[in-house]
């Protein structure tokens, strides 16, 4: 059995709860702070920025250490991983 909790593809988040994730126009799971109205995911730019605010208030980080590390989680991800690389 998998007992893994799902995470939003574009941020990390855990889509523990139904009402934090949606589908996206791609028919892959993400949570519905990086989807836009449509279905589209939003932006590396404004994923980047939300999650820096998320840190700065949950974490009371600076915003640089905060930038820095949201930088780099999302890197990280796959879904970023391939997106950033398609844009070079």
């Amino acid at each position: 059995m998998n007992t893994q909790c799902p995470s939003c593809l574009s941020c990390g988040m855990p889509l523990e709860d139904k009402k934090d994730s949606k589908l996206g126009t791609d028919g892959k799971l993400y949570c519905v702070y990086c989807l836009r109205p449509d279905g589209s995911v939003k932006s590396y730019e404004e994923i980047l920025e939300g999650c820096v605010c998320h840190l700065q208030q949950s974490q009371g980080l600076d915003p640089a250490s905060a930038h820095d590390i949201a930088d780099k989680m999302l890197k990280s991800l796959p879904f970023w991983t391939n997106m950033l690389r398609e844009d070079k």
